[in-house]
């Protein structure tokens, strides 16, 4: 027994900073998704269910653009920095070059937003709503995830937000009091958000021995290609699952865009710490091509996300009963279809973004994340056409597809040897 102890001792020891980042980001993801949990139960009853959907309704649309603002940095500029983060000049460039394109590209979403807030009635009505929830989008310009976890320091990602963000969503709980103040959500949101932002950058250039430099524009083309195939894979995997809410307000109303944004945080909340231990030890893994270290994790935590999916499937109605304020049959039962993806989300985000990626093998990360895409509109289309839309069909859609991704990147694994 105490020899097991002293083994478990060791491997702590030696992996402490993975250990600490996987603390920091627990707290953090934890944070992220339970300050929501706080907060909409709270607005559906002050803003009513329809109204509430119509914010959440905006941010599935500010969602397509933040997409787009982070082209993948948050992986391929996590690699350059976890490279190259003892050398100050090689930072700079990566920093500057990041932020640059960032802000370029933002700049392009702010223009397609107002084209197409005032081209279209059904976004002109609430226009104000939609530019103020664009400031999340600023948002992930400015703050840069992908340095601090390229550098392996977790702890100002989870300080910063936990301060910035719960001086805000305390606004919340004493500022609005009535339906009307809707305008109010992306307000304290997009501001806690800002001032996190620019915190994270303060800290960025003044003690990480950073500087901004103005890049030539081959160096900027440079960064900007080689994010481009991760840009388009992880377009394709979040475009369909905005895309999902954009449906159900669109089409079976704000009230079931509510409910199913309900469901899907806290599925995230389950979720989360799976994604805290994939982001801890991809830079490990990205540096060490460690394959015996990657199956080991896969294997614990993808026995956690069918616990998860068990306890779901007994105690998920309660829960969103609690949330919503009052008994809701299909709330509960679109929670409960929607944890069956936890499994699916632990493969594909361990086989794709652990094996394929950090072992050079981009391009079945492409192809599978584009096919899945496909897959999705190919199934929504289908379901139109059969007059089979409805809130139920839409989740086992968003299931199915999160299956065929895991299968897909399990068969390229396999198939590159890295099983």
């Amino acid at each position: 027994m105490k020899e097991k102890l002293n083994q478990i001792k060791s491997t702590v020891k030696r992996h402490r900073t993975i250990v600490a980042n996987f603390g920091y980001l627990s707290a953090l993801q934890a944070f992220t998704v339970l300050l929501p949990l706080l907060t909409i139960p709270f607005l559906m009853r002050v803003l009513g269910k329809e109204t509430y959907g119509l914010v959440v309704y905006a941010q599935a649309i500010i969602q397509y653009f933040v997409i787009i603002v982070n082209f993948g940095f948050n992986i391929t500029a996590t690699r350059d920095v976890s490279i190259h983060r003892d050398d100050p000049v090689k930072l700079s460039e990566i920093v500057s070059s990041v932020l640059t394109v960032k802000v370029l590209l933002f700049m392009l979403s702010f223009l397609a937003l107002t084209v197409a807030v005032f081209a279209l009635p059904a976004l002109r009505e609430n226009y104000l709503l939609y530019f103020l929830t664009m400031s999340v989008c600023l948002s992930e310009v400015l703050f840069p995830v992908w340095f601090f976890q390229g550098i392996e320091k977790m702890r100002y990602i989870t300080i910063i937000n936990v301060v910035s963000r719960s001086i805000f969503a305390a606004c919340i709980f004493i500022f609005i009091r009535r339906p009307e103040q809707f305008i109010l959500v992306p307000v304290f949101n997009g501001t806690g958000a800002l001032i996190g932002g620019m915190a994270a950058l303060w800290i960025v250039f003044k003690t990480e021995n950073v500087r901004f430099v103005f890049q030539k524009i081959k160096t900027l083309w440079y960064y900007t290609r080689e994010s481009a195939p991760l840009f388009l894979t992880r377009a394709s995997a979040q475009v369909y699952v905005r895309t999902n809410i954009v449906v159900v307000g669109s089409v079976l109303g704000m009230a079931e865009a509510g409910f199913y944004d309900l469901a899907l945080k806290v599925v995230n909340v389950l979720s989360m710490p799976f994604q805290s231990i994939k982001t801890a030890i991809f830079p490990k893994v990205s540096k060490e091509l460690n394959l015996n270290f990657v199956h080991k994790t896969i294997k614990v935590v993808l026995s956690l996300a069918v616990l998860g999916i068990i306890g779901v499937q007994f105690f998920g109605p309660f829960v969103m009963d609690l949330l919503v304020g009052e008994p809701t049959p299909e709330a509960g039962t679109v929670l409960r279809l929607l944890s069956l993806i936890l499994a699916a989300i632990v493969m594909s985000g361990f086989f794709g973004e652990q094996l394929l990626i950090p072992f050079a093998y981009k391009r079945p990360y492409v192809r599978g994340m584009v096919s899945t895409a496909l897959f999705y509109f190919t199934l929504l289309v289908a379901l139109y056409l059969l007059n089979l839309l409805n809130l139920y069909s839409v989740v086992l859609m968003v299931v199915v597809t999160e299956y065929f991704l895991a299968t897909f990147f399990y068969v390229a694994s396999r198939k590159n040897k890295l099983i």
